[in-house]
């Protein structure tokens, strides 16, 4: 038997959360059954990313429906801090979704904005909720990637195609406008100067990118994506350089992302697609460094 991936694990997880046989899998999304048993019991080493894909959009678009906890924060008419059982119940989906949590206790209060800046120099935090979550260093690749990405961004826009501004991490940005989140993405486009202050960007910016760290997955894939989409951002990449995959979501359109592979170029949404990223060249960049990544 093939060992299962994180994202294997992470498919068949909520899965289980459903209550769904693969046969009600395949019923719903046409993926042939003894494909989806093979694929979700780990049997398959290698499937195909249109495979993936379709099992991934069925999966997340229907426990999103359900505001199960792979939905968590997904509240539109509620703000954190009306209701304290409430905020304890968002704490505990919370709980259940992510290892990243510095001090996730609901009986512990809610940290707020302040609570961020008192924190030491030297930590790595982002806030999402009232919840701190570590952050680790970025790596060598991590760093290599981003910075191609944004240069890509830059060559666009200075060369005459809008007056956005691409900036990278480490930057605060103020999402939700309110006491409880404050992340720092990895790159965003942002097209409303007057969100921009010399401190931090208060406001959702108009693109995300995050690149994915061996322990990132599901807080990029999960918590951030949910966060992000009700901040309404409008388009949001999820750049993943052990699976070689990148996930772009147009979320001012729709929920589900396009996935592109680490040999494509990719278009940015937001410009139409007159804007692309060639990841075979960054790809082939990286290679050419010759770090031990």
């Amino acid at each position: 038997m093939a060992k299962k991936t994180e994202e294997i694990m992470e498919l068949d997880d909520i899965r289980r959360r459903l209550g769904y046989t693969y046969k009600k899998i395949s019923e719903l999304s046409g993926v042939p059954l003894s494909t989806v048993q093979k694929v979700l019991s780990g049997n398959t080493e290698n499937p195909r990313r249109t495979t993936l894909q379709t099992l991934r959009e069925l999966l997340l678009s229907d426990i999103k429906k359900q505001n199960g906890p792979y939905a968590t924060y997904y509240y539109p008419d509620y703000m954190m801090g009306k209701n304290i059982n409430k905020d304890r119940e968002l704490i505990g989906l919370v709980e259940e979704t992510s290892s990243y949590i510095t001090d996730g206790n609901a009986a512990h209060k809610l940290y707020t904005v302040s609570d961020y800046y008192d924190l030491p120099d030297e930590s790595r935090c982002e806030l999402i909720h009232g919840i701190l979550y570590d952050m680790a260093a970025p790596t060598a690749e991590h760093q290599i990637i981003s910075s191609e990405i944004w240069s890509a961004f830059r060559h666009f826009i200075e060369s005459g195609k809008g007056d956005c501004i691409p900036l990278m991490s480490p930057i605060d940005v103020q999402i939700l406008r309110d006491d409880y989140n404050m992340v720092e993405p990895d790159i965003i486009i942002i097209c409303n100067k007057g969100k921009l202050s010399k401190k931090r960007i208060y406001g959702a910016p108009d693109l995300i990118v995050e690149i994915v760290s061996p322990s990132s997955g599901r807080y990029d894939r999960i918590t951030k994506l949910s966060l992000y989409s009700e901040a309404g951002v409008r388009e949001y990449w999820i750049v993943d350089p052990i699976r070689k995959e990148i996930l772009v979501y147009r979320l001012s359109e729709t929920y589900i992302p396009d996935v592109y592979g680490f040999d494509d170029t990719v278009p940015v949404s937001i410009y139409d697609g007159a804007c692309k990223v060639d990841f075979k060249k960054i790809s082939a960049y990286v290679i050419s460094t010759h770090l031990p990544f």
